[in-house]
């Protein structure tokens, strides 16, 4: 079987991993609509991997599969752990925050159920046993409403069977800058009747990471010791009916952020130390260099640790009811935390210190009625969820008060180490109500329609207690709420022009709930204001062709979408001297938008070959005139900037070759991946106003090449090689929230050789 990897580039759907049927390419089934159809059916923008793709292509991470997709962009800045992530598509963004929770624009889906709503940002779940992965660009709003303006991640685990069998795979990988990682996965499948099927994955995984600390009292590197473990049962009682239950289970302990120093100061960093500044005062350096002459060592005094636990829970329940209906049920449950301790100076020196405790809570109740008939397809359905987010999160002085014989924080110079400098406690909570319903009608065997829409009501929570800033001074508590309510259709046609050539159109609307902010002012009173919900109406035509008897497939499409209400969101300083001022604030662009074209073919020119590739160009930008206060308390003129997360030209090419040896089925494949220079906050794309550098606000253009080899001896044994950033490209996604003496902070991605083995019984 070949297994090549298809990085799809178009609007229309397309697959990362496609296989040789009779000298062509297979069909590839997906889920995008919550029904098994063939990825060339759907008139939705997918890119799918499958379970074999992700095996062969080290697919352990968001990062991994996202940069494999075209015109989607992600930020790994390791500002909370190594899987840390941030995703944008087609400029549609979340918005990442440390310290507010804040809904996304992206949706994560894990077998139906969202999982978007989590402590640490943006979940990145373990990829262990993972039947598919299906990356929806564009609105999904009649299927998978919640959280999903600007697509959605839809994720499906394998289920048990009714066969005793398993799998052990371990491997290792070693990191060019020093450093190595080793992991081991079992997978059990047990039927316990005829009716009753059990299936136990457990995934154990540790490293000592990509950055070194060099001082003796902190953290000693950036490495990580996962656990991961998930029961799955599935219990068919009769006939039509089938119950699916889940839980799973992960710790994950880390040492420091896998970053390293830049040597430019933020703006904020600048005004707070300002006298040193002034003195002479250099970025922090301590003899390591900067990124990317150092890219593997940082000198961090304080004890740092980056700890998450995720518990999920999922019972899916499905009763055909004759006549071509069935009822399903969807209910889950996540719980995660992340607790977070930082050197907020990034240097030898004890000068301030971060604590963080964040804790979530989601619940959620879908019901679905779908009739299926010879000209017919039709879902009803409704949704009831809850999500409830705590943040505390603390500042606090070190003992060191000047560098170099410069006093640094001369009015403080009387506090003891431990003074608070920041305490508060974030709270956040949504209650939301949708019902849909999305039909589709097969007017001709040439013609189909589907009609959908999806009304949504969120009531959003926000508040902000127990504040205390510099020196223990209190601050009065200020809490907020309000409600909001969208209706979002979809309508799309799609025309047959034979058995492998169609056409398709798409008009849908996204929505993302408003919100509220909350905080204290400059004279430290508080103050409540309401930010607007963000809608889009996207508009997108394609063309997805298979020819040459499936030995090429080919998909072109375009997209246009028109933007009202933009959030975006920023972090300053009220006072630019003082840390303990800082204002985290959601914002509105009334208008922008996003254009572009995505590309995708996968062609098979000769048997045991596979080539297969995507293009994406997008342009989306900022179009109404707000003036939007950022790091440093300086004003953006947002007009005619860029939106976050959009880079201009995004590609992969992908070839891989299968042969037959004398010691079984062999594979050589190759991986090239391009993403031109984007922005990642609105700091960054407003950097020519505020008067910053190049390096680092503006993100390099980076080109990633991967190897990969493998050999299967027989349908039980199989080894695998790899080498991940082939070329040790130097670059990095993200310049976030960086306060600190070191400059703004960057993740550096080395070049990985890596080895893996499985063996099934």
């Amino acid at each position: 079987m070949m297994c090549a990897l298809l990085a799809s580039a178009s609007m229309p759907t397309v697959a990362l991993a496609q296989s040789e049927t009779e000298g062509g390419l297979s069909e590839i089934v997906v889920t995008a609509q919550r029904r098994a159809q063939s990825l060339q059916d759907v008139p939705i923008s997918v890119t799918a991997f499958d379970s074999e793709a992700l095996a062969r292509n080290n697919i352990t991470a968001a990062a991994d599969y996202l940069k494999r997709t075209p015109n989607v962009s992600f930020q790994d800045d390791g500002q909370t752990g190594n899987r840390g992530v941030s995703i944008g598509i087609r400029g549609v963004s979340d918005i990442k925050s440390l310290d507010n929770s804040v809904i996304n624009s992206i949706g994560v889906y894990l077998d139906e159920f969202s999982v978007a709503s989590v402590s640490g940002g943006t979940i990145n779940p373990q990829l262990q046993d993972i039947e598919r992965i299906e990356v929806l660009r564009g609105p999904q709003g009649t299927y998978f409403g919640r959280n999903a303006i600007g697509g959605a991640l839809n994720i499906a685990t394998k289920k048990p069977v009714g066969e005793l069998g398993g799998e052990v795979l371990a491997g290792a990988s070693f990191y060019e800058n020093g450093g190595a990682e080793q992991h081991v996965t079992g997978i059990l499948n047990v039927p316990v009747s005829e009716t009753l099927w059990t299936r136990g994955v457990m995934h154990v995984e540790r490293s000592d990471g990509y950055v070194k600390n060099v001082s003796p009292t902190g953290a000693p590197n950036s490495g990580w010791d996962y656990f991961h473990g998930r029961l799955s049962l599935r219990w068919m009682p009769a006939e039509g009916t089938t119950v699916d239950a889940q839980i799973f289970y992960t710790k994950e302990n880390e040492g420091h952020d896998p970053t390293v120093n830049s040597g430019v100061l933020d703006l904020d960093t600048a005004g707070t130390f300002a006298g040193a500044v002034s003195a002479g005062l250099t970025p922090w350096g301590e003899g390591l260099g900067f990124f990317p002459k150092n890219q593997s060592k940082v000198n961090h005094d304080a004890y740092e640790y980056n700890r998450g636990r995720t518990t999920l829970g999922n019972l899916r329940i499905s009763q055909e009811l004759g006549q071509g209906l069935t009822l399903k049920s969807v209910t889950g449950f996540l719980n995660t935390a992340t607790d977070r301790r930082f050197d907020q100076d990034v240097t030898s020196l004890d000068i301030v210190i971060r604590e963080n405790d964040f804790d979530s809570r989601s619940w959620s109740q879908e019901l679905r009625l779908e009739a299926q008939t010879d000209q017919f397809d039709l879902t009803v359905g409704g949704l009831y969820a809850r999500d409830r987010q705590t943040k505390r999160n603390h500042i606090f002085m070190g003992s060191d008060r000047s560098l170099g014989g410069v006093g640094i924080l001369p009015p403080v110079a009387a506090f003891p180490a431990g003074t608070p400098i920041n305490r508060d406690t974030g709270m956040f909570g949504i209650r939301s109500l949708a019902a849909f319903a999305d039909l589709t009608w097969r007017v001709t065997p040439e013609l189909e329609v589907i009609a959908g829409g999806r009304y949504t009501h969120d009531s959003v929570s926000t508040g902000v207690v127990d504040v205390q800033v510099f020196g223990g001074r209190a601050l009065p508590d200020v809490r907020g709420k309000h409600s909001f309510d969208d209706f979002a259709p979809r309508l799309s046609l799609r025309y047959k022009l034979d058995r492998d050539v169609s056409l398709y159109g798409v008009v849908s609307k996204g929505y993302k709930a408003g919100g509220v902010n909350v905080g204290h002012d400059d004279a430290s009173d508080p103050f409540v204001d309401t930010f607007l919900p963000e809608r889009l109406w996207n508009y997108e035509i394609g063309f997805k062709s298979e020819l040459f008897d499936r030995r090429l497939r080919l998909n072109i499409s375009a997209f246009y979408l028109d933007w009202k209400n933009l959030q975006l969101q920023t972090f300053y300083l009220l006072d630019p001297t003082d840390i303990s001022s800082q204002v985290e604030l959601t914002h509105n662009v009334r208008k922008a938008r996003s254009k572009g074209v995505e590309f995708e073919f996968a062609a098979v020119p000769t048997r045991g070959l596979t080539i297969s590739g995507g293009l994406g160009y997008l342009d989306a930008k900022m179009l109404s005139d707000e003036r939007i206060v950022v790091t440093g308390g300086l004003p953006v003129d947002v007009e005619g900037l860029r939106t976050p997360k959009s880079p201009k030209w995004t590609w992969n090419l992908d070839a891989e070759y299968n042969f037959s040896t004398g010691a079984g089925e062999a594979y050589l494949g190759a991986n090239w991946t391009h993403r031109s220079h984007s922005y990642g906050d609105l700091e960054a794309t407003g950097r020519v106003q505020l008067g910053r550098p190049l390096f680092p606000y503006r993100l390099p253009t980076f080109n990633v090449v991967s190897l990969r080899a493998g050999l299967e001896v027989n349908e039980r044994l199989k080894f695998g090689l790899f080498v991940e950033n082939l070329l040790a490209e130097a670059y990095y996604t993200s310049t976030g929230e960086n306060f600190g003496l070191g400059g703004i902070r960057l993740r550096p991605h080395p070049r990985i050789i890596g080895a893996n083995v499985g063996l099934k019984f």
